[in-house]
């Protein structure tokens, strides 16, 4: 072995042109020598092809591209679009139209603008063939839908406002926002419901999802509003903020939170409407807070409103009370205790949406059921709903509103508000004929007791109607 090592050495040493593969094939051939030559030169062998199979690899593109010159400036703004998003997103994307999600983002963008052509080229030549198509197989883009809503509000003289909406007499700005929606009559439920918030009675509106409800409670707030601007127009803005009055709206979660908002920012004077998404301090301006959003009162500046101050307050009920009274984590509470204090005070409009959800009545009734000795924890709404009470010592209007109404959600509303069952707020429903019908709680006691008594009234109670009547 070491006469053939030093031949093989004396073979380099005379030969130098020798190429480094040779070399490497030397020095290894020498070390595997033996039975095992054969093994190393073949695992040289397939590790040498598998090298030029990656060279040639890199050589060619494994996806297919198209050359710039080649695209369009349709199909180029396209990918620009899309490369904004995330790469995810396009895959998502891909997923769903079921095209090829592999190559990097560019790649992605590429081939999601080309299928957008594409099925773009094969809806034309349909739609100049079929002339009448369905109204529901036609839908229009989010862009085409905001050019044309911006194009019906610019022009104002085409739209008829509504100037009394169930007895109420409507402010410029929510008649014209009722005439863009084509609301000119009220629901059954709101020209039962608006009469008696407009008479500052407290109520429970009890009607089916979808009904109108949330315009029921807020068209009278906003238009005290409209008219309390009227008459502090004039005055000064001390003295506007000393006597300013808050609406607290809350509602189980931030996104119907967001939508009662955009429905108050519509017809609320500009700057009054504030959505309070996260914990924050409700007593300042809320600038920080609103930014450049859609929903939140936003200041117009433009509209002479420059100091507006926010008097409606729509949130969860859980970032409420975080920003009065934080969340246990905080070193201090967002809003300091004198300004909450202030801000409880100052509240006469307290609205409950889903107040079934807000008091999460389904739970205490299991939780009743069962005979353990479990602590009970206060919900934020019904935490909110008794500071306010306490507060303003019973003067604040309190309406709720449900789709689901029921004798222990009548019982909690009433131990939350601090009454007793027979005074629970009067509950107003709309009967199958269309009429109103109102429920009262004394009805709803008497009709308990009756129940638990012998499960059928008693006949003292079917004549008493008779004797009242006659």
């Amino acid at each position: 072995q070491q006469q053939q090592q030093q031949q093989q050495q004396h073979r380099i040493v005379s030969n130098p042109s020798t190429t480094a593969t040779t070399t490497a094939t030397t020095t290894s051939t020498s070390l595997f020598y033996g039975d095992k030559d054969s093994v190393a030169r073949d695992a040289l062998e397939r590790t040498a092809a598998h090298l030029e199979r990656l060279r040639s690899g890199h050589s060619r593109s494994p996806i297919i591209t198209t050359d710039d010159d080649e695209t369009s400036p349709e199909q180029q703004r396209l990918q620009q679009d899309y490369l904004q998003q995330s790469a995810n997103s396009l895959k998502e994307e891909l997923k769903r139209r079921k095209l090829p999600r592999n190559g990097r983002k560019p790649d992605l963008a590429r081939r999601l603008a080309q299928h957008d052509l594409l099925v773009l080229e094969q809806e034309q030549p349909q739609q100049s063939n079929d002339s009448t198509i369905d109204k529901d197989d036609n839908k229009p883009t989010a862009a085409a839908w905001l050019q044309e809503n911006t194009s019906h509000k610019a022009d104002d003289t085409e739209i008829l406002a509504v100037a009394r909406f169930a007895g109420l007499e409507l402010s410029e700005t929510a008649g014209l926002a009722l005439g863009r929606a084509l609301f000119y009559a009220p629901t059954p439920i709101q020209a039962a419901v608006i009469p008696s918030i407009v008479a500052r009675e407290n109520v429970v509106i009890h009607s089916e999802t979808g009904s109108g409800k949330s315009l029921a409670y807020l068209l009278p707030l906003t238009e005290q509003l409209w008219k309390h601007q009227q008459r502090q127009s004039s005055s000064n803005t001390q003295q506007q903020q000393q006597q300013l009055q808050r609406a607290l709206i809350l509602t189980p979660t931030r996104e119907l939170a967001a939508q009662v908002a955009g429905i108050a920012t519509a017809l609320a004077p500009p700057g009054t409407v504030r959505l309070v998404a996260q914990a924050t301090n409700l007593m300042s301006d809320g600038v920080k807070d609103r930014g450049e959003g859609e929903h939140g009162g936003r200041r117009n500046d433009d509209d002479g409103h420059k100091n507006a101050v926010p008097q409606i307050f729509v949130g969860s009920s859980k970032a409420i009370l975080h920003s009065l009274y934080g969340d246990g984590k905080m070193p201090a509470p967002p809003t300091p205790k004198p300004m909450a204090m202030q801000f409880l005070q100052s509240v006469n409009y307290l609205v409950l949406d889903e107040v079934d959800r807000l008091l999460n009545v389904q739970k205490l009734q299991t939780r009743s059921k069962k005979t353990t000795k479990s602590k009970h924890h206060e919900r934020p709404a019904a935490t909110l709903t008794a500071a306010v009470e306490r507060s303003t010592l019973g003067r604040a209007q309190i309406v709720a509103a449900s789709a689901t109404v029921g004798r222990p959600l009548r019982r909690e509303l009433a131990r939350v508000l601090g009454l007793s069952a027979q005074e629970c707020p009067r509950i107003v429903r709309v009967s199958d004929d269309g009429g109103d019908e109102t429920t009262s709680s004394d009805d709803d006691e008497v009709e308990a007791n009756s129940m638990e008594q012998g499960g059928q009234p008693s006949l003292q109670q079917k004549h008493q109607p008779q004797q009242q009547h006659g």
